[in-house]
């Protein structure tokens, strides 16, 4: 029993000290600034929350595995309001530690993933400098983006970038 009073106080200063810390990033006072948000935009706001309330509900997948697959999203974008918001949410939700560490690791899987296949990009921008066959020609034009931009206003502007087989 003592033993259990010692782990929900333990969980009671982690979760304070998360507070402290983690809602307290770059300067922002996160729950002021949503305050102030919900104050100047208060039916956004409102949506908002009820959009999240809905998407993260039972349904075909349950609102622990969202809450899994919101927490590696978190980490990929490296949010660290809602790595703390998500990861206490699945924990609330029954997430257990394992569970927790694993989608840290789908998430690396996914980080990696797409540098390995920006390395395939790289490799193909490679193959285009060194004038081999078989690899698109990719050319790049700086266009006026201003209102008066020919490009806005339909004259004979050319794209920003124009991709085309050799």
């Amino acid at each position: 029993m003592s033993e259990d009073r010692e782990r929900v106080r333990s969980d009671t200063s982690i979760v304070r000290a998360n507070k402290e810390t983690a809602m307290e990033f770059h300067g922002v006072d996160v729950p002021s600034q949503f305050k102030r948000m919900r104050e100047l935009v208060p039916e956004a706001y409102r949506a908002f929350l009820e959009f999240d309330r809905k998407a993260f509900k039972d349904g075909a997948i349950p609102s622990k595995t969202k809450e899994l697959i919101a927490l590696g999203i978190a980490q990929i974008t490296q949010c660290p309001w809602c790595i703390q918001a998500h990861t206490q949410k699945v924990t609330l939700a029954g997430g257990s530690d394992a569970e927790i560490a694993e989608t840290t690791f789908v998430a690396m899987a996914m980080a990696a993933g797409a540098a390995w296949s920006h390395g395939g990009l790289a490799l193909q921008c490679l193959q285009k400098h060194k004038g081999w066959p078989g690899c698109w020609k990719w050319s790049v034009y700086f266009v006026d983006t201003s209102p008066h931009s020919s490009v806005r206003t339909g004259g004979r502007g050319r794209p920003a970038a124009e991709f085309r087989s050799r």
